[in-house]
Parts: C-alpha cells; structure tokens; sequence
C-alpha cells in the first residue's frame, strides 16, 4: 500500500527520483517471480508521463523556435513594407498628389504653360504667378531653362493678352510636336491665333468641343463662363 503523498507525487509525475531509484532497486534485485515483475511494471508505468513530458516538451520547443522565426519575418516584411512606403514617397516628393516636374526634360517632355491651380501629371508646369504646389514660375516669352525642341507636348489653356504660337513656343516644341489649345471661341476668334499656321510651319491635326466642367479659369481666377470649349491639337510640320 503506497502513502497518499506518494500517490499524489506520482499522479502529477514528480516522483521521477522515487520511480526510478525503485526500478534501479527492483533490476539489481531481481527475483523471478509474477509479483516482482508485477512491481517493476508497476514502477515502471510512474515514468511515462515523464517520458511523454519530454516528447512534447522537445514539440513544444520546436513550435516555440517556429513562433520566434515567423515574428523574425514579420519584422522583415513589415520593414521592407516601409521602406518600399518611403520609397513611394519619395518618388512623387515636390509634387503633393502627382508627379509634377521641378525641371523641364531634355526630350520628349510636356510643358504646360499657364498652368494655374490645373497643374499636369508629368508635366512641367509653369505659370507668370504660381498659387500651388506643382506649377513653377515661369514667363511663357522666355524659356531660356527649356532646351530647344524638347518638348513633345504643350499644353495651353485660354491664354490670354499672349500669343500662344509664339517664337519661343514653336522653339522649343520639337518637330511632329503638338501644341493642344483650349479656349472660349470668343477669345480664339478675337485674338486670330490661328491664321498662318502655314507660315509658322504648322498644322491643325484636330478640332473639338469639351465641355467646360468649372475647372477653366480667367487670368483673374473667375470660372469661364462659356459651357463648352474650343480645343486645337496643332502640329510641328
């Protein structure tokens, strides 16, 4: 008959030093009968949990290496996420919502002229009195910092008291360019920007009406009031 304190001890495994001193007895002791072997089977029996312990204590550490290389790579990925975040960042910096241009290309670029607060993706956006984040300032009879025929694309909204085919815009536009003009008719007809386009080597490769959403504005800032638009795709012979 075994104590209760023994009992308990071997209920929750932590007799191991009592199992294992009684089998080493049992073993050097060793009697050929059925109730000493019945003994040794007994305390034999005492060390499973142990052994059982051991098995799952080895899983246990495995899974808990696992645990430690998966929040390793969390780390990771999550840096590298916000490197890669910086690195958007940076590449639209200056620009506040699109990629305006701080300097004009060397080729195949697009100026807008008269930006605004309308600047272009893209674009070199340039305007006599600069209100917003993108548009640079800029004298649209003096480009002196844009290369000569660089630029593939102009873009001109409602110019006005300017010719919008001046000297310096057919400069630098380069050959098969399009210069795209929008304006109120009234204002296109009245200033005849459009006569002898011949003369200056151009073309008009498309004519259009677009409807004026509220976003094109007067040199003074008022919303132009015609509902729809002129629009002129003209070409660099």
């Amino acid at each position: 008959m075994y104590p209760l304190g023994q009992v308990a001890l071997g209920v929750t495994g932590l007799d191991v030093a009592a199992d294992i001193r009684d089998i080493s007895h049992d073993l050097a002791n060793w009697e050929w009968t059925w109730e000493h072997a019945g003994q040794t089977t007994l305390d034999g029996i005492g060390l499973l949990p142990v052994v059982g312990a051991i098995k799952y204590g080895d899983e246990a550490a495995s899974l808990l290496k696992n645990g430690e290389n998966i929040a390793s790579t969390g780390t990771d990925i999550a840096s590298t996420a916000g490197k890669n975040g910086n690195s958007l960042v940076d590449a639209g910096q200056g620009s506040g919502v699109g990629n305006y241009l701080k300097e004009p290309a060397t080729q195949n670029g697009t100026l807008n002229i008269g930006a605004g607060s309308r600047p272009t993706d893209g674009a070199y956006n340039i305007d006599i009195d600069p209100k917003v984040s993108g548009v640079n300032s800029g004298n649209m009879t003096n480009f002196s910092k844009i290369k000569t025929g660089s630029q593939s694309k102009i873009i001109i909204d409602n110019p006005y008291d300017y010719d919008p085919l001046n000297p310096e815009v057919l400069r630098v536009l380069s050959q098969d360019g399009e210069i795209v003009l929008t304006g109120s008719r009234s204002n296109i007809e009245k200033n005849q920007w459009l006569k002898n386009l011949d003369e200056k080597g151009l073309t008009i490769k498309e004519r259009s009406e677009v409807l004026n959403d509220g976003s094109y504005k007067t040199t003074d800032g008022q919303p132009i009031k015609s509902k729809k638009l002129d629009r002129y795709v003209i070409v660099k012979k």
